[in-house]
């Protein structure tokens, strides 16, 4: 019988301590998107300091000029364009997903088209002038164009 020597081990994969690739641009982009806040808060046609900023949105003031303009112009303006950001990047999402296209637009499905179309059919045969009938009809038209398109 052969002497054996006992078996060896792997050696133990070394402990990680730094944070995965996923987490880092997940801190960045948070960071980004506050710094962005900040930004679009503060500047404007009167500039308030980020520190003056930061203050009013903790202490509000309803008597001071700049907490007034803070919170009356300033950040719905600003939360209403991270809303819009946000509702465009999830409709090219789901555009993109539909197609199977990572490329996808939509001019793929006739959406811009026929958006453009019923806005201009509007203006010429029903006389649509305001802004709110050029939103419902680009909406219908929109939504005509791309059920006709898929059920072709």
């Amino acid at each position: 019988m052969t002497d054996t020597s006992p078996p060896v081990r792997a050696p133990l994969s070394p402990v990680r301590t730094r944070l995965s690739r996923g987490a880092t641009v997940a801190v960045i982009a948070i960071a980004a998107v506050i710094a962005t806040l900040l930004a679009g808060i503060a500047l404007g046609s009167r500039d308030i300091s980020p520190l003056e900023v930061v203050r009013i949105l903790l202490h509000p003031d309803g008597q001071a000029y700049n907490s007034h303009v803070l919170w009356t112009e300033r950040i719905p303006r600003t939360l209403l364009g991270i809303a819009v950001g946000a509702a465009l990047g999830a409709s090219g999402m789901i555009m993109q997903a539909l197609t199977a296209n990572p490329l996808a637009d939509p001019g793929i499905l006739g959406v811009e088209q026929g958006a453009a179309m019923f806005v201009v059919f509007g203006i010429m045969f029903l006389g649509v002038t305001d802004v709110s009938g050029y939103f419902w009809l680009a909406l219908a038209g929109s939504a005509l164009a791309a059920s006709l398109v898929y059920l072709i």
